[in-house]
């Protein structure tokens, strides 16, 4: 779906520009049809000046808003990394401060990091679902990959939420490339 920002700057710089070349010009389209998505994909039902409310999008002067309900995006995102760092069930433990601590606390900031990052980005899918999805398949589609996206969200938050033991540590630069140079042992000509 064409940005709110890039309409705007497209319209503004092409009525002065077609008004200086003494262009006669016609915008076309100028209401979004977001039946028409279903031939020209997202982006050919959402390029008009008024949306399908008959309102107008954005305004030919001054600023213009990408996401004029960020601040509600902003708290849902804080919400859902909130309910995702409960989900991990963990708390920073209660027994004397030892040489563990600090990985703990690695552990909670990395979990917590990733909370914040899954709750905005799950909330900006649904955003995104509301606008690409044109039928019952697509929905059910988009909602599962939702559904698999936020299971992940969770069963990472709790893994690195877990004790400094249990959490998934990178595998070192030089086995991961040794690992791939292995030969896989597929026969794919079935030659043999």
């Amino acid at each position: 779906v064409p940005s709110l920002v890039n309409q705007a700057s497209f319209v503004r710089d092409f009525i002065p520009l077609a008004r200086k070349l003494g262009v006669d010009y016609n915008l076309i389209e100028a209401f979004d049809q977001p039946w028409k998505r279903v031939q020209e994909g997202t982006v050919g039902g959402h390029w008009g000046l008024v949306d399908e409310y008959r309102e107008q999008k954005f305004p030919l002067t001054g600023p213009v808003v990408e996401m004029p309900n960020w601040h509600w995006l902003a708290a849902g995102g804080i919400l859902v990394a909130g309910l995702l760092m409960i989900a991990a069930g963990r708390r920073i433990p209660d027994h004397e401060i030892d040489e563990h601590l600090g990985r703990e606390i690695a552990g909670w900031v990395s979990a917590v990091t990733a909370a914040q990052l899954a709750g905005a980005t799950l909330l900006l899918s649904i955003d995104h679902l509301s606008l690409v999805n044109r039928g019952p398949v697509e929905w059910a589609i988009g909602i599962g990959l939702w559904l698999v996206s936020a299971v992940t969200a969770v069963v990472l938050a709790r893994r690195w939420a877990g004790p400094a033991e249990a959490r998934i540590q990178p595998a070192p630069v030089i086995e991961v490339l040794r690992a791939l140079r292995r030969p896989l042992g597929i026969d794919w000509l079935g030659a043999g």
